[in-house]
């Protein structure tokens, strides 16, 4: 029994080891991404992330949002992304525990968030306006 685990054990992270390498390999050459996540009245979001996901290469990048609001994307541990098409989202996290969310839900939901953004060759810098949680 223990010599079957050990060979499935084995052959999962073979498996999932292969899985990194072409997921790493669908990101091509890195394209620089900064920016700020506003609120629709110009003031900051001042902490959570910002992810773009892209569902044709099957790659995101992510970054924290810094008290002035404003984000550099790191796709694993380069900084930047793929250029393509990106849905983007949002979550705007409270410092505090249990505090409510400080951006409206749609926008940390991948399947609803209403965010798009383009990444072109060379240096993009982006501007995400989102409304604040009711």
């Amino acid at each position: 029994m223990m010599k079957k685990l050990s060979w499935r054990v084995a052959a999962y992270g073979g498996l999932i080891a292969m899985l990194v390498s072409v997921v790493g390999c669908g990101g091509g050459d890195l394209q620089p991404v900064t920016g700020k996540v506003l609120y629709a009245d110009g003031t900051p979001v001042t902490g959570g992330s910002v992810t773009f996901n892209n569902a044709e290469k099957q790659v995101s990048a992510t970054g924290p949002i810094g008290a002035d609001g404003a984000f550099t994307l790191n796709f694993g541990e380069s900084k930047g992304a793929p250029a393509g098409e990106y849905k983007v989202v949002v979550s705007g996290d409270s410092s505090t525990y249990g505090a409510p969310p400080t951006v409206a839900r749609v926008y940390s939901d991948p399947s609803q968030t209403p965010l798009r953004q383009t990444i072109v060759e060379g240096t993009n810098e982006v501007e995400i306006k989102v409304e604040r949680a009711k």
